[in-house]
């Protein structure tokens, strides 16, 4: 009997330390993040893609009061963690080296990946696929390629295999990535507001997705046998490629003459 009563204070022990440390653990203060500022994001842009003459002009800054977030669940329950309080900064930034308008992102959360983050390295990777591609383009079509333009989406409206729909922001395509990022930049004045920032408390996320026009001249039927040979080495360069035929578009043959046109 004297042993099961030792037993059930051990375990009321080892209960009480567990719930003590889970307390303590929640009672912890935020890690404290620098707070942002035009030195900060020069300083993190020239760690991360060299010195250069970069411009830097403050855009916007959101603040988030303390919620909530589910964290996870059973059974429909979901458990929930106290979420303090956070400031988010952007500025539009630019890159001479690149030609490259930009967003660097700030955010004063202890969750998340980095205190600084920037679109700058996605945008010059898009463009260097593009380019590779537009190279590839012209060796497997020869004088049938008739050239490129881009136009951008936002991720719900992006033309995935079995979307019956194109919107893309802007309803006149532009020259290349590089047109339609500077483009995009400039014309969006409040980030936290639109489709093309994700921002979670962990991650910044560029939301917005360039696609590559290739334009051939010839018809869908012949398309389609000549890209079954090529599919693999195009998708290897990148996905986010539309090959438009004189009367279609590779891999969707199912759209309208209307959606087809207002693509061009």
């Amino acid at each position: 009997m004297k042993k099961q009563i030792k037993k059930g204070n051990w375990l009321l022990i080892c209960i009480l330390v567990s719930l003590a440390m889970v307390f303590s653990s929640g009672c912890k203060k935020q890690k404290q993040a620098e707070p942002a500022s035009v030195e900060g994001a020069l300083a993190y842009l020239e760690s991360n893609y060299g010195e250069d003459y970069y411009e830097i002009e403050f855009l916007k800054e959101n603040a988030v009061e303390p919620y909530k977030e589910k964290t996870d669940g059973i059974d429909g329950s979901y458990f929930h963690v106290n979420v303090p309080a956070r400031t988010e900064t952007c500025y539009l930034g630019y890159s001479p080296k690149f030609d490259l308008n930009f967003y660097v992102f700030h955010s004063t959360d202890s969750k998340a990946s980095s205190t600084y983050s920037s679109t700058l390295e996605k945008e010059i990777e898009v463009i260097g696929k593009f380019e590779e591609a537009k190279t590839k383009a012209k060796e497997v079509f020869g004088e049938r390629y008739k050239g490129t333009d881009v136009h951008i989406y936002v991720e719900k409206k992006f033309p995935r295999q079995y979307d019956l729909e194109f919107k893309p922001i802007y309803s006149k395509a532009d020259i290349d990535a590089r047109s339609v990022y500077n483009r995009l930049f400039l014309d969006t004045k409040d980030p936290f507001s639109s489709d093309i920032m994700k921002i979670s408390r962990k991650s910044f996320r560029f939301d917005a997705y360039p696609c590559l026009n290739v334009y051939v001249d010839c018809p869908l039927k012949e398309l389609n046998t000549q890209m079954k040979e090529n599919k693999d080495d195009f998708n290897s360069i990148s996905f986010d490629i539309l090959f438009i035929a004189n009367d279609g578009i590779y891999n969707r043959p199912y759209l309208t003459r209307e959606m087809f046109n207002a693509l061009k």
